[in-house]
């Protein structure tokens, strides 16, 4: 097994960001009221996490490609 570089362990954390986020969202969204944890956060960072996590995604499906090509 190959060891995760430094731009794999930070999609790796920004995916689970991003997950846990949606998680909260779409849990929150049963009890009636959506409760967003990223936009706590200034509007430009959490434009940031948002924009990083979706880029975050994408490298996961290349990354994810890759290995199945293997």
């Amino acid at each position: 097994m190959a060891k995760m570089s430094g731009v794999d362990w930070a999609a790796y954390i920004l995916l689970v960001v991003g997950g846990v986020n949606w998680g909260i969202y779409g849990i929150s969204r049963f009890a009636g009221k959506a409760f967003d944890l990223v936009s706590w956060l200034p509007s430009w960072l959490a434009n940031t996490v948002f924009a990083l996590v979706g880029i975050a995604g994408l490298y996961g499906i290349v990354t994810g490609i890759k290995l199945v090509s293997r």
